[in-house]
């Protein structure tokens, strides 16, 4: 998550649910190559682990559970960092 965004987070988290909140933190570093906060460009929409697959998978079963359908290789563990603004005024190549 951002580093603006992440002690914002932390502290929401550990005010409303304090006895959950280390496990949670625990499992978002799991997922995250063991930091909270990713500055690397095209990283951050990215996990891995054990828990980060169980995500992947729920979010598969609940889009099949709903109708909604994930277009090619959108799923959670496939996901790109869309295109910069600059290029979409680019001009075409002759």
């Amino acid at each position: 998550m951002p580093a603006e965004v992440l002690p914002v987070f932390q502290h929401r988290l550990e005010e409303v649910l304090p006895e959950r909140a280390g496990p949670v933190l625990a499992a978002l570093a799991e997922m995250r190559e063991e930091a909270l906060q990713e500055n690397r460009f095209g990283r951050r929409m990215r996990g891995e682990g054990v828990h980060f697959r169980a995500l992947a998978d729920l979010s598969a079963v609940l889009c099949r559970k709903h109708g909604l359908q994930l277009r090619g290789d959108e799923g959670l563990e496939n996901l790109r960092p869309r295109a910069r603004q600059g290029q979409l005024f680019d001009d075409p190549a002759p």
